[in-house]
């Protein structure tokens, strides 16, 4: 009902009375209508036809979405635009599906719970009852599993908020790397635009 931009799911929606949803079974059909539908040029059409003025939020439809959204017409010549904006979604969505564990080498650790966490160098260290206990970090992410503790362990990035934290938290941890998403997100709207105007 309050729109911002289209989602994506490849599980299972409960249907709710306020969501508009688009299905198929063709996931990379959908990639590349998620990427159409959420470029600045579909958000300025629909905007431009159903936000009204003085109001804070718009309502848009499937109805409204058929109406004013076109989908560019698919050639020989334009169809690598295509599959590059739908390998680019794909990659963009998967940055979701990252956990600290992907960057963290827990190895076989044994204590479940921890007092403090602090990052030196490459190693995540967490300390429990005074016992240090050091995790190695892939070369090249120290800075974002800083980023990523930090934000969620810290306040303003110096004071540990937590009495504990546990290993399965730790490891379950999302590592969403927002660069990369907005990086990519640019990439995708630059080649729906070209898709449009060529």
């Amino acid at each position: 009902m309050n729109f911002d931009k289209f989602y994506f799911s490849d599980k299972k929606v409960m249907i709710n009375a306020t969501w508009i949803i688009i299905s198929s079974q063709n996931k990379s059909e959908i990639l590349f209508l998620l990427s159409l539908l959420n470029s600045p040029i579909s958000y300025a059409i629909l905007k431009s036809y159903l936000k009204l003025p003085n109001e804070k939020d718009f309502l848009v439809g499937i109805k409204s979405i058929k109406q004013y959204i076109r989908i560019p017409k698919i050639t020989p010549e334009n169809q690598a635009i295509k599959d590059k904006i739908i390998s680019l979604t794909e990659q963009m969505l998967d940055l979701e599906n990252v956990t600290l564990k992907n960057f963290v080498d827990f190895g076989n650790l044994m204590v479940q719970k921890f007092d403090s966490i602090e990052i030196r160098k490459n190693n995540l260290v967490l300390t429990s009852n005074n016992k240090e206990y050091s995790c190695k970090i892939e070369n090249g992410q120290e800075e974002f599993v800083k980023k990523v503790i930090s934000a969620n362990y810290f306040d303003n990035g110096l004071v540990f908020n937590k009495e504990s934290v546990t290993l399965q938290e730790l490891k379950n941890l999302e590592a969403i790397d927002f660069d990369k998403q907005e990086e990519l997100k640019n990439q995708i709207d630059e080649l729906v635009y070209e898709l449009y105007f060529g």
